[in-house]
């Protein structure tokens, strides 16, 4: 009975719907404290020039390629002994685009997973568990990396410190974090699966996480060297989104610095972990606003920011899509 009514027609509908109404909602309530002026915020948009466009196309063809990149290295490790299971890397960039762009309406490391395993099954007749596996693996560097930042961001703040100090605290735990990651991360991955190994007959979810982890401790190649490409890739992805960040301050006369967009950037990272709305689409925003505040930011150039960092996401994230897009289904037609 239950479990006949978890998968009800209306228990599907709130489990939908209500991520959606609480992202529109934190957008309106901000847009209304925010005091937002649309004309001024269309103002900042119109004032992109192919250049700023062109760093924002890039810094998005970056972002994907990094990802991208890592999980063919994954799904390389997975597949080593299979010399006939090599996708091109354009396969890897499309779906790892695609399911960043889904991850605007759903949860975005629940997009890729999704995605990444329907397409490794649809065109390579591989495993759906492997490709969401594989995914969720490299996308573990890419939580890390915010959480890692996260530690002087919060010192910055709250001590009152600069940039200076932010970037010479953040490269020490950087350089500290990726010697000692590929010491204890498999230790780590057998430790979660010593963890749940009991509860893995009950729910599918940690019967799937417990099948993943599993399929993890297979790779042969999970050595020292595997683990620190994930981490400095999900590093310089990181820093990705930094540089189209700052593309946004650039068109934004206010009182916005590029040394408090790059102090918040990890904050709002974080808060994306958690992934209770789409896209964290309005805590993002929130996260953006409130990180900004207290960097003496004006609320409105705080919001405008924020909504206009957005907007260009989208907009690269789309144009990435059909670049990929291109890039494997034309490599296909040739």
């Amino acid at each position: 009975m239950t479990k006949t009514k978890q998968n009800s027609p209306l228990s599907l509908f709130f489990r939908i719907a209500l991520p959606i109404i609480l992202a529109t909602l934190l957008i309106i309530v901000l847009v209304y404290f925010g005091n937002v002026d649309f004309q001024q915020l269309g103002t900042f948009f119109s004032q992109l020039n192919i250049f700023h466009i062109l760093i924002i196309i890039f810094s998005s063809l970056f972002h994907m390629t990094t990802s991208a990149l890592k999980w063919q290295l994954v799904l390389k490790a997975f597949h080593h002994d299979n010399a006939n299971h090599n996708p091109p890397f354009s396969f890897h960039l499309f779906y790892t685009t695609l399911g960043a762009n889904l991850g605007q309406v759903m949860p975005i490391h629940i997009s890729s997973m999704i995605t990444r395993g329907i397409g490794l099954k649809a065109h390579y007749q591989g495993s759906t568990l492997s490709g969401a596996a594989s995914s969720g693996f490299e996308q573990i560097f890419d939580i890390l990396i915010p959480l890692v930042l996260l530690l002087p961001t919060i010192f910055v703040l709250t001590f009152d410190m600069d940039l200076s100090t932010w970037l010479a605290i953040s490269a020490f735990i950087l350089i500290l974090s990726g010697l000692l990651l590929p010491l204890v991360s498999i230790k780590l991955v057998e430790s979660i699966l010593r963890l749940i190994g009991p509860m893995a007959e009950q729910p599918k979810r940690t019967f799937f996480l417990r099948k993943s982890l599993d399929t993890v401790l297979k790779i042969n190649n999970l050595d020292k060297t595997l683990m620190t490409k994930l981490y400095w890739l999900s590093v310089i992805r990181f820093f990705s989104l930094l540089i189209r960040a700052l593309v946004v301050v650039s068109v934004i006369a206010s009182t916005i610095t590029y040394s408090a967009v790059t102090i918040a950037l990890p904050g709002v990272v974080s808060t994306n972990i958690i992934a209770l709305t789409p896209g964290g689409l309005g805590i993002s925003e929130w996260g953006w606003t409130g990180l900004l505040l207290l960097q003496n930011v004006s609320m409105q150039d705080a919001v405008a920011f924020a909504l206009l960092n957005r907007i260009v996401m989208i907009l690269g994230l789309l144009t990435i899509l059909a670049f990929s897009a291109l890039a494997f289904f034309g490599r296909n037609k040739i």
